[in-house]
């Protein structure tokens, strides 16, 4: 079963519930046809596209480094390309943008340290 961040499918929202029914589905396509796995197809994807030549994440250890010999030596052909859009289109209806990575807005400090941000008034004087 996929986990993420200590979720699985059963214990998830139902957005969540469809993201990793999309990381399934691109599991099974990058074992079924490359024998990869879906880190490596998701890599790949993304090198694969016009214009990219690198592509990053986030490892914090050494092991997290090692499907990197999987993406070399081989590219998505047409046929996966339209397939891999094809899971992402059916099962990810609503997808999330860039507004869901951004931090949450908060109020100035200076709003914050006065006690004006939440309506209460006067509070400690910034200079």
């Amino acid at each position: 079963m996929t986990t993420f961040v200590g979720a699985t499918r059963s214990s998830a929202s139902p957005d969540t519930r469809k993201y990793l029914a999309a990381v399934a589905a691109l599991e099974r396509l990058a074992r079924e046809r490359y024998g990869k796995s879906v880190l490596a197809l998701a890599v790949r994807w993304v090198l694969d596209e016009p214009g990219v030549s690198i592509a990053l994440w986030g490892a914090r250890s050494p092991e997290q480094l090692e499907p990197l010999d999987e993406v070399v030596g081989w590219s998505l052909d047409a046929e996966d390309e339209r397939a891999l859009d094809g899971i992402l289109r059916e099962i990810v209806t609503d997808p999330v943008g860039p507004e869901f990575l951004a931090p949450p807005a908060r109020a100035p400090l200076r709003a914050v340290m006065r006690g004006t941000a939440a309506g209460e008034g006067e509070g400690r004087r910034m200079p």
